[in-house]
């Protein structure tokens, strides 16, 4: 009956027949199979981090409608890379955008976090426009540039985590989270911990949001101490030429010391303009800060606003 069930005679003549000429596989080809398995196996286990760590930078920043938004392609200054950019003409008031749906996801802010941290450190005294060096703890950094004391400026421009990692200290988590939510970057989520918390564990901010908090920043809209913006517009000041000065700060996202995350965000003022600009990259490897830096003068150079 179960015969009659599972198929037919023909059917069961050739299963019988398969079944027969049976052989096991030899030892070198069963080898040769495990090996290929291990492989697929390691090489998935050594991508889940990566994968895990973009799978969880999923918030997305609704814009307000009501501004202006002109799509634009960069494609070919971008090659292979993935990512947006955000550029704001203050003059003509509006946005010029490369991948919206990019630019309005909420990533880690990387070293970009430094503009603002140093700006709640001059607004709660823990440094001034006057004094603001910070003395090396003697520890061996892995860049040489961090071993040695510093001032804002200087830890600004090598990026040094140790001294803004003070800052945030100092301050104390709850006084970082209300200072972070009053001026409205990203998700404005530190949780309890004030040296990593923007290097890809809670706190998160998309490219359009990076843009409209540096105009806030820029025109003062926080009613800050206007001595306190002006030093750190100072600090973030990457060059300057005849025609325009350019304010900007990098920044580097790794996972398992594999660097997957490229920024460069600030702003170019010209001769009778100021545009912001936030750059972001994504990638699985091989992606940093000066790589977005390269495409941000590729960029301006095509718009005519010569850099350096």
């Amino acid at each position: 009956m179960a015969n009659n069930l599972c198929g037919n005679k023909i059917q069961i003549r050739y299963r019988i027949e398969k079944i027969s000429d049976f052989s096991r596989e030899n030892r070198k080809t069963v080898l040769r199979g495990a090996c290929i398995i291990l492989m697929i196996s390691l090489l998935s286990v050594l991508q889940l981090p990566v994968l895990a760590f973009f799978a969880n930078n999923t918030n997305i920043y609704m814009p307000d409608a009501s501004i202006n938004i002109d799509a634009v392609d960069y494609s070919d200054i971008f090659g292979d890379n993935n990512g947006s950019v955000v550029i704001y003409d203050q003059k003509a008031d509006s946005y010029m955008v490369y991948h919206l749906n990019k630019a309005e996801e909420q990533i880690a802010p990387c070293s970009t976090f430094k503009i603002f941290s140093a700006l709640n450190a001059l607004e709660q005294g823990i440094i001034t426009p006057e004094d603001s060096v910070l003395s090396w703890n003697g520890s061996d950094y892995e860049f040489q540039a961090w071993n040695q004391d510093h001032n804002l400026n200087s830890a600004m421009q090598n990026s040094v985590n140790w001294y803004f990692q003070y800052l945030d200290t100092t301050v104390g988590a709850r006084e970082l989270s209300a200072f972070y939510k009053k001026i409205g970057y990203g998700n404005g989520c530190i949780g309890r911990d004030t040296e990593q918390y923007w290097n890809g564990s809670s706190l998160k901010i998309s490219p359009l949001e990076q843009v409209e908090l540096l105009q806030k920043f820029y025109n003062n809209s926080f009613d800050f101490d206007e001595a306190n913006i002006k030093t750190v517009k100072q600090a973030m000041l990457c060059s300057e030429n005849s025609d325009n000065k350019l304010y900007g700060k990098t920044g580097t996202g790794k996972v398992n010391e594999v660097e997957v995350i490229g920024w460069f965000i600030g702003f170019v003022e010209t001769s009778d303009n100021t545009y912001f600009f936030a750059v972001n990259l994504q990638n699985a490897s091989g992606t940093n800060g000066k790589e977005a830096t390269q495409i941000t003068y590729s960029i301006f150079h095509a718009m005519g606003i010569r850099m350096g």
